[in-house]
């Protein structure tokens, strides 16, 4: 986990001084971004699970100039089980919300939604998920999102995590 942030903040480092970008901001656009995140389980989940692995599309369609509402679909598995022969969990995350800039680039988002689990046994949870996050400019109208979040999982196990999300944005 320490290697991937890392790395994501050479990424976004070397993508800032090679494209030397005046600071814009991503409030007041409308943007769609594909992501990648990562995140540790916690509670009953953290003692079953090591890591959460996934990816996700999120639009944002701006309602003020510093306040967006968000969409967001994607698929994530909770793997490398702490117990032989047991196998990830799979889900998909339906969620809306908002996203409000609280200076140019750095915003707080909030969403709330359903999960929908995979392969034997699913179900449908109730998901929650406020987060933080920094939207580096990297050319015009595209930005590199970084956000860390918690994301609350209700129902009988809770499959609640801590997660970060990588993700490049642009203007549709």
């Amino acid at each position: 986990m320490k290697r991937l942030t890392l790395l994501a903040i050479l990424f976004v480092s070397a993508l800032m001084v090679s494209n030397h970008v005046n600071a814009q901001a991503p409030a007041g656009k409308k943007l769609l971004n594909i992501a990648f995140e990562s995140g540790f389980p916690l509670g009953n989940a953290a003692d079953v699970y090591k890591i959460v692995l996934g990816g996700s599309l999120q639009a944002e369609f701006p309602v003020k100039s510093n306040l967006s509402v968000t969409a967001t679909a994607g698929y994530s598995t909770f793997t490398n089980s702490k117990i032989d022969g047991l196998e990830g969990s799979g889900f998909i995350p339906v969620k809306v919300g908002g996203k409000y800039y609280f200076a140019s680039n750095f915003y707080g988002i909030g969403e709330l939604g359903a999960a929908f689990y995979t392969g034997d046994g699913s179900s449908t949870t109730f998901v929650y998920a406020p987060g933080l996050g920094y939207s580096f400019p990297v050319a015009d109208n595209k930005f590199v999102d970084v956000s860390a979040r918690y994301e609350g999982h209700t129902g009988d196990f809770d499959r609640s995590f801590f997660g970060l999300r990588f993700a490049y944005s642009f203007g549709f």
